[in-house]
Parts: structure tokens; C-alpha cells; sequence
């Protein structure tokens, strides 16, 4: 008998249906408990820790782990950090973590943080983040567990957390919203018109005139770094980024480099 039927037979249309769609919203709270509980029981975790938390991430009702979930997972599979390594692409600073497990398995990733204009103790925040996430997201890699860590859920503008009750399964959270949706497609100037001086003109420009992929990919992660909880800006900056990546891949480096004024007027023309 499979596992879905074993949780209860009233169940089995709904855990069905998850398995298929992935959306946790579906069940009752009473199955919501069941499945946080089977779930936990299933990679021999301590539910009562509670190791993971619920998201709303592209419509769906979902599960991210947390701190307790990475640290168990490590202790379970003898899983020890053997090397980092780090270093500075333009203001975004990387770490890789390297890890092995008690039975010889390794494996690698990485830990990305935006560093613009940080100084002091934000900077160490931010230089100790890095790490972090390279550490849990080898973790979570080497355990076989695809799931997205908290450290990461800062960096997707539109995650919402959810408050469940892991001994109930309500959600407390008093109302559960869909991510808005995009508006009808702008032109150039009125996305860049959409941004406005105190909400970062300067980095707009510098996303509009990105003469290649890694100045344009620096001037977006700093635009996370400073706007990152700013839904509608983000929309406006993802928007200017897309079409400066497609004007980029368009023309070869030869062409940029030779007739780079001319390359995209709409955006190499925008107000300083």
C-alpha cells in the first residue's frame, strides 16, 4: 500500500492531488498537519522543531526549510563542511561551500549576496549571509532535499510567508493574496518614467546603458539589495532589465564596442 493511501483513507483524492499540483492551500488544516507531520517522519526530522515554514510562492502554498531543518539534516547524514571559498564579482560577493557526507557522497554551492554601498556592520551582515546561504544550500543539495532555504526567500520579490500552525494547520496568517498581476506591457520611456528619482533613477540608468551581461547582471543585484521588499519597483526594474538584456544579445561585442551610442537609443538616451 502506497504511503498517500497509508495517511488516511479519506485523504487520498487530496494527497493525490498535492502530489500532482503541489499547492498545500487544498487540504484542511487536519491534513495539513498529517502531511508537515509524514513529511518530517519521511527524512527523520523532529516535526516539533517545526524545520519548516509555509510560503506562497507563484500561487501555491508551499514549504521552505528553516534553520532547525538544515542543522538536522547535517546531523543525520554525518554531513561536514570540508572548504570555502569566496570571492567579489563587481559589488556581489559569492561563497562556495564545499561538503562531504559520513558515507563519502560531496557536493558544492554556492551563496550570493549584493555588497553596494554596504559599509561596516551591514557589510559583515552581509559577507556572514553569504556564507550562510552556501552552507545551508550544500546542505539541503547533499541531503537530496530541492527545497528553498529562508536565507534565500529575501531575494524573491514575490514570496510571501504564510503563518500556519504546525499543531492545528490553520493558517493565521488573515488573508492569503495573489501576486498581483503584471500590467500590459510598457515602452521604454514609460517603465523608465514608472521609477522615480528617490526610488533609484541612478541604478535605472545604470541598468539602461549596461554596455555587457555582468555590468548588467551587478546593477540588478543591486537593485534587489536596496529594493528587494518593493514589489511594483522590482516589477519596473525586472521589466528594464529584460529588455536591456535583450538589446545586449542582439548585437555582437564587436558592434557594442564600435557603435555602442547607437546600439539602443530608447534606453542609452534616458535622463540622468
Amino acid at each position: 500500500m502506497s504511503e498517500v493511501a497509508q495517511l488516511n483513507p479519506s485523504m487520498g483524492t487530496a494527497m493525490e492531488a498535492l502530489l500532482i499540483d503541489g499547492d498545500l492551500s487544498k487540504l484542511t488544516p487536519e491534513q495539513r498537519v498529517t502531511y508537515y507531520k509524514k513529511t518530517c517522519d519521511s527524512l527523520g526530522l523532529n516535526y516539533l522543531t517545526k524545520p519548516f515554514a509555509y510560503i506562497r510562492l507563484n500561487g501555491k502554498l508551499t514549504f521552505y526549510a528553516l534553520k532547525d531543518c538544515t542543522e538536522q539534516l547535517r546531523k543525520r547524514d554525518g554531513v561536514s563542511i570540508v572548504k570555502l571559498e569566496s570571492m567579489k564579482l563587481d559589488d556581489v560577493f559569492v561563497v562556495t561551500a564545499y561538503a562531504q557526507s559520513s558515507a563519502g557522497k560531496m557536493d558544492v554551492a554556492t551563496g550570493a549576496v549584493p555588497t553596494a554601498n554596504l559599509k561596516g556592520e551591514n557589510l559583515a551582515n552581509a559577507l556572514m549571509k553569504a556564507e550562510t546561504k552556501a552552507k545551508r544550500r550544500v546542505t539541503l543539495s547533499i541531503c537530496g532535499l530541492g527545497m528553498t532555504d529562508e536565507e534565500e526567500i529575501s531575494s524573491i520579490p514575490t514570496a510571501q510567508k504564510i503563518e500556519v500552525n504546525i499543531q492545528t494547520g490553520e493558517i493565521e496568517e488573515a488573508t492569503i493574496t495573489e501576486v498581483p498581476a503584471l500590467a500590459a506591457p510598457k515602452s521604454d520611456e514609460e517603465v523608465l518614467a514608472a521609477i522615480s528619482p528617490e526610488q533609484g533613477t541612478e541604478l535605472a540608468n545604470e541598468i539602461s546603458t549596461a554596455r555587457d551581461m555582468d555590468s548588467l547582471k551587478s546593477a540588478y543585484a543591486r537593485c534587489y539589495a536596496l529594493h528587494a521588499g518593493r514589489l511594483p519597483l522590482m516589477v519596473e526594474f525586472t521589466k528594464l532589465k529584460d529588455m536591456r538584456k535583450k538589446h545586449l544579445e542582439t548585437y555582437t561585442q564587436e558592434q557594442m564596442e564600435g557603435t555602442y551610442d547607437d546600439v539602443c537609443p530608447d534606453l542609452a538616451g534616458a535622463p540622468a
